[in-house]
């Protein structure tokens, strides 16, 4: 089985997407250094790129992603809301040093 390359932080994070037809509400259910897997209402193809808006240390920090994988739950499932895995393209220094000390907490190192 392969392993993961980065370390993978199950994180709650509310954020905010952007592409060309408007803003979405979303929710982050982990990040990474280069990714985040979130759940939202709104579905988005495989390779769209999208704008991210989160918040670090008071600060709203925007991060460019692309979406990698989606998953539209079944009809019967409990939970209806859609999860993508986004790959961050360039994620700036604020989000980096944020993971880093996540990680840092939780493991003893990025």
């Amino acid at each position: 089985m392969e392993t993961r390359k980065e370390v993978r932080i199950k994180k709650n994070i509310r954020i905010l997407i952007k592409d060309d037809r408007g803003s979405y509400p979303a929710q982050v259910t982990s990040i990474s250094k280069s990714g985040m897997s979130i759940k939202t209402d709104v579905v988005f193809p495989t390779y769209k790129v999208l704008h991210v808006i989160i918040k670090i240390d008071q600060k709203m920090i925007p991060i460019k992603g692309c979406v990698r994988w989606a998953y539209e739950p079944p009809d019967d499932a409990e939970d209806q809301q859609y999860q993508m895995g986004l790959s961050l393209q360039n994620p700036p220094p604020e989000y980096i040093r944020h993971y880093e000390k996540l990680a840092t907490a939780m493991y003893g190192s990025p």
